[in-house]
């Protein structure tokens, strides 16, 4: 059998520590068979979500934002202007039981550990491990081309080689039927005679035969050739042995070795003065620049010119953005001026004229100040269209003040009673009102409202307000001293800090002006867009005093968009 637990003290937890009702929210637990509730016969569940809030910030002391940055509230839905109505459901029921002290001390949920992530198989893109594996691999070089000599000591020996080796010009007897190794065939420039002739063609970046004689760098055979650290004298018989195998290389004809050499002889003189001992490529390389380097022409020297300050430019300020289109209030409230005609409101009329960043719930207070020429159908239209909004708006339950008269008091009554069965006939006392004027008669010093009460159910006969709709001291006669006063003491019986006020035919009444100095937001339609420029005009202000970022062109009356 469940047990009910009231709530004993309306603000039991002001300045209390709400951490553990935050840690039964965001674990989502709650104690078996028990009930909270903050009265007898008002149930958690089915509270709307003003009537929440009004509830938990009496208890708490605290505004719902704040303890949503206390608690670190993380929205289901982005677009979500403050927290849905399940987690108020349960956060409520966790401070009734915490404040009766029979809510569980639970722990902190654990988070939730992410994913690893999935490497898929056969992905064409290697690891890492495998690019750097690549990476450091390391290049394997050109082989030689060295020609197998008939010696098997000059081959063992030559096989063994690692450093670079260059090409020697080997002479060329005559021809035998050795076998020729497959593959590249050596460049090297044979000669005519049997003994070995010394050649400066050789340079440092060729490879060089095994076993041959390899010249110096300044082009001077030094008759021998290094392999593998160890000297190899070489003789007739070896060197006509090698150069046989390559008779059948691209080299020049022998008749061509001696101005060859000559040739290389006159490019080894032309050295660059700036470089110590260059190397055959370098010369090779400043032998190409030179070729390809422009031909410098000697210009006169012209006398040195007088420097001119030249002024710096002026940095480019990006342009100043368009005027705003709300005006401030405290408690980043904001106000809206809307011009358009009072009887086709509609919802996707308002949401599609404000801006995207104003999020409009719907209407808490709708305050109608009705023309003159208006008849009880007009209020019945009205009425309707501001229960479609805010039906739209997910807004079940709001206050609307009507303006009346006293001749056709009855009939207005019975227009807003086709809606809610909730209707309440207000007076509005004002000290200031009508000192100016002399009529002989008594001085009139009262308007009268009609308050109608919108829930679930209301247009039911019998039915019951769900909760307290208005703040406690207030009566059915508001005595006040003059229109100001007035003003804020409408706002602060009807509404709560956060809501929105929707003012109807308001003209230049300043009922927005006291909402937005409350911490209440507000839209203020009226069908003369004059009229709210000159309530604009004290909205500004109010403006200008709580946001320094406010301009001065910042404000705007916004046109109905018509669909």
């Amino acid at each position: 059998m469940e047990r009910q637990v009231l709530l004993s003290d309306v603000s039991g937890l002001v300045g209390a520590d709400l951490s553990p009702a935050y840690r039964a929210v965001r674990s989502s637990q709650s104690p078996a068979g028990v009930v909270p509730r903050f009265k007898k016969k008002e149930n958690i569940s089915s509270m709307a979500k003003s009537i929440l809030k009004h509830k938990i910030q009496t208890l708490t002391g605290k505004s719902v934002k704040i303890i949503e940055d206390e608690m670190k509230y993380q929205p289901k839905d982005p677009n979500e202007p403050s927290m849905d109505i399940d987690t108020m459901r349960r956060l409520a029921s966790s401070l009734v039981l915490l404040s009766n002290n029979e809510l569980p001390n639970y722990a902190e949920p654990e988070p939730v550990p992410e994913p690893a992530p999935v490497v898929k198989i056969g992905s064409k893109r290697s690891s890492s491990s495998h690019v750097e594996a690549e990476v450091s691999r390391p290049k394997a070089g050109r082989r030689s081309l060295a020609v197998v000599p008939s010696d098997t000591s000059i081959t063992s020996t030559a096989s063994k080689a690692k450093s670079r080796r260059s090409i020697a010009v080997l002479p060329t007897p005559e021809k035998s039927d050795l076998p020729l190794r497959k593959g590249r065939k050596s460049l090297a420039v044979l000669g005519m005679s049997d003994s070995p002739v010394p050649s400066p063609l050789a340079r440092g970046s060729r490879r060089s035969v095994g076993g041959v004689l390899t010249p110096s760098r300044n082009g001077a055979s030094n008759g021998t050739s290094i392999i593998n650290g160890s000297l190899s004298h070489s003789t007739s018989s070896s060197a006509s042995s090698v150069s046989q195998s390559v008779t059948n290389c691209l080299g020049p004809a022998s008749i061509m070795v001696d101005n060859l050499a000559l040739l290389e002889e006159e490019e080894t003189e032309e050295v660059d003065s700036t470089m110590a001992n260059p190397t055959p490529l370098m010369k090779e390389m400043m032998k190409k620049r030179k070729s390809l380097a422009p031909k410098s022409v000697k210009t006169p020297v012209k006398a040195a010119l007088t420097p001119v300050k030249v002024k710096p430019p002026s940095p480019i300020l990006p342009p100043s953005p368009g005027p705003r289109a709300d005006f401030v209030g405290a408690t980043n409230s904001k106000v809206y001026l809307l011009a358009g005609d009072p009887m086709d409101l509609k919802l996707s009329k308002v949401t599609s004229t404000l801006p995207l960043s104003a999020h409009f719930p719907g209407a808490h207070l709708t305050v109608v100040h009705t023309p003159a020429d208006w008849t009880p159908h007009e209020i019945f239209q009205v009425s309707k269209q501001i229960k479609q909004l805010n039906k739209e708006a997910g807004l079940a339950s709001f206050v609307v003040l009507v303006g009346t008269g006293l001749h056709n008091v009855h009939m207005n009554m019975e227009a807003l009673m086709r809606h809610t069965q909730h209707v309440q006939f207000v007076t509005f006392h004002r000290e200031d009102a009508n000192t100016t004027v002399e009529s002989g008669k008594l001085r009139e010093t009262t308007s009268f409202f009609l308050a109608a009460y919108f829930f679930p159910g209301c247009e039911k006969d019998g039915s019951i307000l769900p909760t307290k709709m208005v703040r406690d001291g207030y009566s059915t006669c508001f005595r006040t001293d003059g229109t100001a006063h007035l003003e804020r003491s409408i706002i602060d019986c009807f509404s709560e800090a956060g809501e929105w006020l929707l003012d109807l035919c308001c003209g230049k009444r300043q009922l927005s002006l006291a909402a937005a100095e409350k911490g209440r937001s507000a839209i203020a339609l009226h069908n003369d867009g004059g009229m709210l420029e000159e309530l604009g005009n004290y909205l500004r202000t109010l403006a200008l005093t709580n946001d320094e970022t406010y301009r001065d062109k910042d404000g705007i009356v916004l046109n109905i968009v018509n669909q």
